[in-house]
């Protein structure tokens, strides 16, 4: 990222991880590089299964979510904003078709960024699919 290493070697626990995030203006992200997350925050209806019907945008996909914390919204009681990461980048197409559809169902959706990570742990989202496949033949006129 082209950050300055102001200490190294500072842990105390050899297990333990450290999130740094690095705030700047909008922009276009990074290429993807195949071993990417994507940040996302949620607004949801504060009404029975809205957060399973989220996820479920996620788990349809084969996208695996590789982080998922709330925090309270405090402007009403029992509202929460949900802090998700999912293994793949925005350039995915399982990644951006799950990005509309919780365009389409939450009350607000912040994409935070897609980045390239170190290290490629969680299940990367598939690739283009034999379904995609078959949809783009059907576009193209080669019939079903």
């Amino acid at each position: 990222c082209g950050l300055d290493i102001m200490a190294a070697d500072v842990v105390d626990e050899p297990n333990a991880r450290t999130r740094f995030v690095l705030v700047g203006l909008p922009g276009t992200p990074p290429p993807a590089t195949g071993a990417d997350r994507t940040a996302v925050v949620l607004r949801l209806v504060n009404e029975p299964g809205a957060l399973v019907s989220a996820m479920t945008e996620f788990s349809i996909r084969d996208i695996d979510l590789t982080r998922i914390e709330s925090r309270p919204t405090r402007t009403e009681l029992g509202t929460y904003m949900f802090f998700l990461d999912c293994a793949g980048h925005i350039d995915d197409d399982p990644v951006a078709e799950a990005l509309k559809a919780l365009h389409r169902r939450c009350v607000d959706v912040r994409y935070l960024g897609s980045w390239p990570t170190e290290s490629a742990a969680g299940a990367p989202p598939p690739r283009l699919d034999e379904a995609t496949t078959w949809l783009e033949g059907l576009r193209a006129g080669s019939g079903g």
